[in-house]
């Protein structure tokens, strides 16, 4: 028996079955869908860099706010430092005139 002699022969039920041809459906499927997931993908990448960019500047405000309160925090014990010593100025001032009364009497 030679090699040439074999024909491949297909089963009935492949040759009975109907053919479809899905290549017309997975290229509308491409087509339609392709872009709808591109504009998400932009859509997603075009948000997240958005909220980078409003988080950046919500942090610039953050960090000018913070160092405006210790600003004004360092300026408000500046003050407290010198009003205290102020009085306690005042004090020595007034403990010295009350004893100079009572030395005089």
């Amino acid at each position: 028996m030679n090699s040439s002699d074999i024909k491949p022969v297909r089963s009935e039920a492949l040759d009975n079955r109907k053919r479809r041809n899905i290549g017309g459906v997975a290229y509308f499927l491409f087509l339609y869908w392709g872009p709808i997931n591109l504009g998400g993908l932009v859509y997603l990448v075009y948000g997240s860099l958005m909220l980078l960019a409003i988080s950046k500047k919500r942090a610039q405000n953050f960090v000018g706010r913070i160092s405006f309160l210790e600003e004004e925090n360092l300026f408000n014990e500046d003050s407290k430092r010198r009003n205290l010593w102020s009085l306690e100025e005042k004090t020595k001032f007034i403990d010295k005139e009350i004893r100079k009364l009572w030395d005089f009497k």
